[in-house]
């Protein structure tokens, strides 16, 4: 996927194919394929603008009511040979790693304990690799990470989208916040993540692949793979965290929605 921000040169892109279609050097079926990984978007990164000319209805937009309340828990990381370079890139790889320990098995192990947590509970979950399905909805988006920072600092933290649409990310990360504490005995750090902030998964001003904008969403650094205390914690005590995070969820549904049958 490739990124347009000026219409001279989307112009020009758009001249050059018709002229290369015409020498027989591409043919249709080429030219709509090669459109496809291309996204035009003229406006500043989560901008009102930038809203508005991707998705020119958002302000009328409502929840399908008969639509069952929906959890989405993206496993950060897996399957990262599916994305796009651009957005393989921003993955950083495979993530972190301490010995053959690996970031994307933790998040795999953590994701799908809580889906079967939050399952019990009675909800719809969706795990999703690193590629998500364009301007996919839900009624959460949990991305679940692992750090490796400083050694000396041991704790968790996480953060949502760089502006909120969805004015709800705030109580949604309270609600993680209390419960994954309570649940792990790790201590929240209270820190800005630029990288959190443009997660390629939140920025649907600048990838197509994206949440939409009125999905809560909250990516979760569980823990720092380089610190002694949260690598044990990272290794024999994943239950405790995807009860952590599965329980935020639920809290945080249970002040939104009635029951998991019931939107209203």
């Amino acid at each position: 996927m490739t990124t347009i921000t000026s219409a001279s040169t989307l112009v020009l892109l758009l001249t050059s194919l018709i002229h290369a279609n015409g020498l027989n050097l591409i043919n249709q079926t080429q030219i709509k394929n090669f459109l496809q990984e291309i996204y035009y978007q003229p406006y500043q990164e989560f901008s009102r603008d930038a809203l508005l000319f991707r998705y020119p209805n958002f302000d009328s937009w409502k929840r399908p009511a008969d639509k069952p309340i929906t959890i989405a828990i993206q496993v950060g990381h897996l399957m990262i040979d599916q994305l796009p370079l651009e957005l393989r890139q921003l993955a950083q790889g495979g993530g972190a790693r301490r010995g053959t320990l690996k970031e994307v098995d933790i998040n795999n192990d953590i994701a799908k304990q809580a889906a079967r947590v939050l399952t019990q509970y009675g909800y719809k979950v969706e795990l999703l690799p690193s590629l998500i399905p364009d301007s996919y909805n839900a009624d959460v988006f949990v991305s679940i990470h692992a750090n490796a920072g400083d050694a000396n600092t041991s704790g968790f933290f996480m953060g949502g989208p760089a502006v909120d649409y969805s004015e709800k990310n705030k109580s949604l990360k309270w609600s993680l916040i209390q419960e994954y504490a309570s649940s792990t005995g790790m201590m929240y750090l209270d820190r800005t993540s630029e990288n959190i902030k443009f997660y390629y998964a939140f920025n649907w001003s600048k990838f197509k692949h994206t949440i939409f904008p009125k999905t809560p969403a909250i990516l979760i650094e569980t823990g720092n793979m380089n610190n002694l205390n949260d690598l044990i914690a990272l290794t024999l005590h994943r239950d405790r965290m995807a009860e952590g995070i599965a329980n935020g969820i639920r809290a945080f549904l249970q002040q939104t929605h009635t029951s998991p049958e019931d939107f209203e």
